[in-house]
């Protein structure tokens, strides 16, 4: 097998990360469920409730006012990691959160304007990136074609918009969940500039895998998660190329200067932050802002080699079908006669996570019921391997059985 050349040239990554140290017989193939926390990442977590443990915007005290700084720096990162102006960026609770503002705000745009809009998406998106559309009368929601091997057909995509009676507003995921098609953002971005029509970007999956410059690419919207970019969980990024349009549906203490009896709101710098923010993640999120833009070029290439070995090394698997591409990070599959979430149990008994079920994805072409094998930086050949002779023998079980 591959291991045996490779020897621990892949494994440069997995001792930055605590989770396998505790977890040394555990072979995680789930990352984009959620992704393992980095150890600096987890150290600066630590530090800030150990050394800084302040609330941002509540207090005049050195302590507290430091933390406000903190919080500065974070936006910056993130504006940075997007190709961004810290202006047009906001932290949220993570994707799902930035999704439905994005969602909410512009939905709430077109009925102060009595406008209408067709919204063009794909069967591939996530449920927190399409639903929020669904509820509104201003919306009518199309479908763009994919192609047999259900990747976006961009040519048809670009009729669809150019014809479209409707002004458009394009809301794709970067890299979608399930298959881990990456959509080709900066030709659906010229497409949308070109026809004044409005790019939302779910930047969930894609985070942690590529770049992306909101500027080249001409996005007007998009969010992300941290939990899915080695990260912590409870804290994501809204990015808004206009962002006072984004209202939010909480209110709190430090989102207004002021307030009256009659209701009249004045709004403060921080709008967007009712309530307690999680500061301490918001902290914590710029080592894995910093550990990928430092790292691009080695994480790309260390994820290509370990999709392509993987895909090739399950093809052999009697009954599979494997709908994902041989580079992609993310492995979708079936395999003839054996429902996938007896796949995933059988798997989890021999202590290998992944996941099975619909994926939060329920308009999927091909079904409500796949496997999906997640890679991240840190996963190593000899944990494909582990996954391969576990499915293998699964397949050979259930084979066994149907010849008796």
């Amino acid at each position: 097998m591959v291991s045996e050349v490779v020897g621990d040239k892949m494994n440069d990554y997995r001792t930055l990360f605590p989770y396998f140290g505790n977890n040394p017989f555990t072979t995680y193939l789930d990352s984009a469920n959620t992704s393992q926390i980095l150890g600096e990442t987890l150290e600066a977590l630590n530090a800030f409730y150990l050394f800084h443990n302040y609330n941002a915007g509540r207090a005049g005290y050195a302590g507290a006012r430091f933390v406000d700084e903190l919080k500065a720096q974070a936006t910056k990162k993130a504006a940075e990691f997007i190709g961004a102006t810290e202006e047009q960026v906001v932290f949220t609770t993570g994707a799902t959160e930035s999704l439905n503002m994005i969602a909410y705000s512009l939905c709430d745009w077109l009925e102060t304007y009595d406008l209408y809009y067709t919204l063009i998406t794909t069967e591939l998106e996530h449920a927190s990136a399409l639903l929020p559309w669904m509820m509104s009368p201003r919306i009518t929601i199309e479908y763009a074609k994919l192609n047999n091997d259900y990747t976006l057909d961009i040519e048809a995509l670009r009729t669809q918009v150019k014809n479209n009676p409707l002004p458009c507003i394009v809301l794709v995921a970067s890299m979608t969940n399930t298959t881990g098609e990456i959509r080709p953002l900066k030709e659906i971005g010229e497409l949308c500039a070109e026809t004044g029509s409005i790019f939302v970007v779910d930047h969930a999956q894609g985070a942690a895998h590529f770049p992306v410059n909101v500027e080249d690419c001409h996005i007007d919207f998009m969010g992300f998660s941290l939990h899915k970019m080695y990260g912590p969980k409870g804290v994501g990024v809204l990015f808004a190329k206009h962002l006072p349009i984004i209202e939010t549906f909480k209110y709190g203490g430090g989102m207004n200067e002021s307030y009256n009896k009659a209701g009249k709101i004045i709004p403060s710098k921080d709008r967007l932050y009712a309530g307690t923010i999680d500061m301490p993640a918001i902290y914590a999120s710029m080592h894995s802002f910093d550990f990928l833009m430092d790292n691009w070029a080695k994480v790309q290439k260390t994820e290509k080699y370990l999709s392509i070995y993987a895909f090739k090394l399950l093809s052999r698997i009697d009954g599979i079908n494997i709908l994902s591409k041989p580079e992609s990070p993310i492995l979708l599959f079936k395999i003839e006669n054996i429902e996938a979430l007896d796949i995933m149990y059988e798997l989890s008994e021999q202590d290998i996570c992944i996941r099975a079920g619909n994926h939060c994805s329920k308009l999927t072409p091909f079904g409500l019921s796949t496997c999906r094998v997640s890679l991240g930086v840190y996963n190593t050949p000899q944990e494909i391997e582990n996954l391969y002779h576990a499915l293998s023998e699964v397949t050979r079980c259930v084979n066994e059985q149907k010849k008796l």
